[in-house]
């Protein structure tokens, strides 16, 4: 996740959101009969418990579950030691990771299905997140100038939330919120296999490893040949899109329990997401990224444009405009933002009836 202090994408969410969103907090009414289901299959307290029933969660969970953030005991301590007040800081990332992860599965629980509850259900413990002192963050995730704003990431292959220390406890929370929605919109990891030849007529053995967070897709083939050779290929697609996807949920989700977001990420994406949304609907929105249904999201796109390359069109460009983005040139290629915008522009008017299919499919 990276940090932008210029707009404020939180408003553009404010606008579409009910008056009431900021006076909901922790301490709100018990929940009906199908949200306190849906909490009890995560474990996680119900929106009436109290602060030190949360607590205790905190408590049971700890090291639940070993992800390898360190080499050693002793990296470890020396990470712990040179970040100052780390206990109150972590049990507020925890805090965060456990309210995002139990107010989203209600909110959006007909699009998870079984196997991803009890994905999460089997990881959720302080031991997937960590928070990282500043300088040995910057070095192993965030070396290139563009990229040292990056405040946290969610590893894709073991699923490990790294937080990016930092002063202000609410950026660690914001960011904790946001990497807590990557974790909750990956897909099962697929791997398929083959024997095949090259064009030399030599043995191959194909691997192709499929990983997706939201709407995030990564393939990755690995081809070896008999004498042990190997060649490796990787390519993603719906990156950007993906990320202000992530940040439009992540700043509803704060916004529904009461904790407004203290700075802004991926401004410009989130206001693509929320345009999206509201041209193919929050049902196809929501089954892509949560359910991992991205064909359909696709088939919106490309009938309400009336190309069939709209949708690889729209990524292509987001990604390209995100790119251009640059200390001397925070605003991007305008060029660019301008294809964007008639993309999504293009998708109203006649093509409203193309949604009514998208529906029924």
């Amino acid at each position: 996740m990276s940090s932008d202090f210029g707009k404020t994408a939180k408003d553009s969410i404010s606008n579409v959101e009910s008056a009431d969103a900021h006076a909901r907090s922790f301490d709100a009414p018990p929940v009906t009969d199908v949200r306190e289901q849906r909490s009890a299959a995560t474990d996680i307290p119900a929106e009436s418990a109290t602060q030190e029933a949360l607590k205790e969660k905190l408590d049971r969970v700890l090291d639940e579950k070993e992800y390898v953030h360190w080499e050693n005991p002793e990296a470890k301590a020396r990470n712990r030691e040179m970040i100052c007040d780390y206990d109150a800081k972590k049990r507020a990332v925890d805090k965060a990771t456990l309210m995002t992860q139990r107010d989203t599965l209600v909110k959006y629980s007909d699009y998870f299905d079984q196997a991803a509850i009890e994905r999460i259900r089997a990881e959720i413990g302080s031991g997937k997140v960590e928070i990282y002192n500043e300088p040995y963050f910057v070095e192993k995730w965030a070396p290139a100038e563009k990229e040292y704003r990056i405040t946290g990431l969610r590893e894709m292959q073991d699923g490990k939330i790294c937080i990016r220390d930092c002063e202000n406890a609410d950026t660690m929370i914001h960011t904790s919120s946001h990497e807590s929605m990557h974790d909750l919109s990956f897909q099962a990891k697929k791997t398929e296999s083959e024997h095949t030849y090259g064009a030399d007529k030599t043995p191959l053995a194909v691997s192709r490893e499929k990983l997706q967070s939201g709407i995030h897709q990564i393939e990755t083939v690995r081809c070896t040949a008999a004498d042990g050779a190997e060649a490796v290929s990787s390519k993603e697609w719906n990156r950007y899109l993906n990320e202000g996807a992530t940040e439009m949920y992540t700043i509803e989700a704060m916004l529904d329990r009461g904790e407004p977001p203290r700075f802004d990420s991926y401004t410009q994406e989130v206001c693509w997401a929320l345009q999206l949304r509201e041209k193919v609907g929050a049902d196809t929105m929501a089954g892509a990224y949560f359910g991992g249904d991205v064909s359909r999201l696709e088939y919106a796109v490309n009938s309400m444009s009336g190309a069939e390359s709209a949708w690889s069109d729209l990524n292509d460009r987001i990604n390209a405009w995100h790119k251009s983005v640059t200390p001397l040139c925070p605003e991007g290629d305008r060029t660019i933002k301008a294809e964007v915008d008639a993309i999504l522009d293009n998708m109203s008017g006649n093509n409203a009836r193309s949604r009514k299919r998208v529906l029924k499919k």
